[in-house]
């Protein structure tokens, strides 16, 4: 025990002083995400928020916890390295030593926090080499973090072109596309927000509890399938550990295969496969990786379309279906190249396959337009547009190979 006294039997007022003003600054600088500091009753503030029941719950199991004064202030705004203690904690990501990977973050208090989940892929900085660890954590980033660390949605997976948003200002073309369209089938997304997301909106703190305890709540399950049962929309899975479980899909549910949206249909036994079940032991989120089908090419190059092209269609292009690009098909792909800026001429061509007749632009420009505008490789969209299957298939069997290696390795 620290002692006070001076070697002449007086008390050392000038250390004593000291070590009171130390102890007081560590009270005061203990936030709601650090040591516990003041019991989850006694909070003051808790009364009226929406999202009192999800801190609650992160209050008794340790992972968050008020301030000195005796509150949480849950409409506060939480910053990114505060946001990077609580997933470390939630999602039990031991801190790490080791050099910082980010320019601002050396010296910092979260330093340790933020390596590790920087290690675990979970979050990362900004193009000059910065993490803005005091910044506030926007919503979509939030989202995207958690959905992140809970595996949902991983680099590389994609939703079909024609996905219809959830959000009017977070659509296909905005980078958290994917994470805010899985959080909101999982619940992760606050009931409060509708319409629009407003993903730059800074995240409060009852914002990152509410995110935080839904996904802490989803109980994973990986093993093998089994069997598919697609008639009784069911499936058989035999986990790494435990026994063979039965799974029955809700009508919400989100299912993946080699990182696109997908159908039970398309899922074969021997699949590895993670599944998110709720409380309830329902399956909310299916992610299931296997050798790659004509169902996986079909609906890569409808998500690469980016709805120019659905998964049906592609499929009968592929199947060699002389009257595919015909009728309703041909009307829908019309209006959507016309949308793109090409001419009602060039569309015929395109559409014909007749390049001879394109006016004003060649094979090569017409494709390198379009690439362009639908942020696609020239060569892919080339293909598309003289049905090139044999290289396309060849182009995107490598691209889901290396994918499928990068996740099982």
């Amino acid at each position: 025990m620290q002692s006070y006294v001076n070697p002449k039997g007086c008390v050392d007022v000038r250390r004593l002083a000291l070590a009171l003003l130390a102890a007081l600054l560590a009270l005061l600088l203990v936030g709601a995400f650090g040591a516990p500091a003041v019991q989850a009753a006694a909070l003051s503030d808790l009364k009226d928020s929406w999202a009192k029941a999800d801190i609650q719950q992160l209050l008794d199991r340790g992972v968050v916890n008020g301030y000195p004064d005796g509150t949480f202030r849950p409409q506060r705004s939480i910053t990114r390295a505060e946001f990077a203690k609580l997933m470390s904690k939630a999602f039990r990501i031991d801190p790490v030593d080791g050099e910082s990977p980010f320019s601002d973050t050396q010296g910092h208090w979260a330093r340790r926090y933020i390596t590790a989940l920087v290690n675990a892929k979970i979050i990362q900085g900004y193009e000059d080499g910065t993490f803005r660890p005091n910044r506030s954590v926007s919503r979509a980033e939030v989202i995207a973090m958690v959905t992140r660390a809970i595996k949902a949605a991983d680099k590389g997976d994609q939703l079909t072109g024609d996905w219809p948003p959830s959000y009017a200002d977070v659509t296909a073309d905005h980078w958290a596309f994917l994470p805010v369209e899985v959080g909101s089938r999982l619940g992760l997304v606050p009931s409060y927000i509708q319409v629009k997301f407003e993903p730059e909106t800074k995240a409060t703190r009852a914002d990152a509890a509410h995110v935080v305890r839904v996904a802490m709540d989803l109980v994973p399950v990986k093993g093998q399938v089994v069997a598919v049962d697609p008639m009784n929309n069911a499936f058989t899975v035999k986990p790494d550990l435990g026994e063979q479980r039965l799974f029955t899909l809700p009508f919400d549910a989100l299912l993946f295969r080699n990182g696109t949206i997908s159908d039970l249909q398309n899922f074969t036994a021997g699949d590895q496969v993670l599944v998110l079940t709720g409380t309830e032991g329902q399956p909310r989120l299916v992610k299931a990786v296997g050798l790659v089908t004509k169902a996986d090419l079909s609906n890569r190059v409808a998500a690469l379309t980016k709805g120019l092209l659905t998964a049906d269609q592609v499929a009968a292009l592929m199947s060699g279906d002389k009257e595919a690009v015909s009728g309703s098909m041909k009307a829908s792909l019309y209006n959507q190249l016309i949308g793109y800026g090409l001419s009602p001429e060039e569309v015929e061509a395109i559409l014909d396959k007749n390049w001879q007749n394109l006016q004003g632009l060649s094979q090569e420009r017409a494709a390198a337009s379009l690439a362009q505008r639908l942020n696609l490789p020239a060569e892919v969209v080339g293909a598309l547009l003289t049905r090139d299957w044999n290289q396309l298939q060849q182009a995107l069997q490598i691209e889901l190979t290396s994918q499928l290696l990068a996740r099982l390795f």
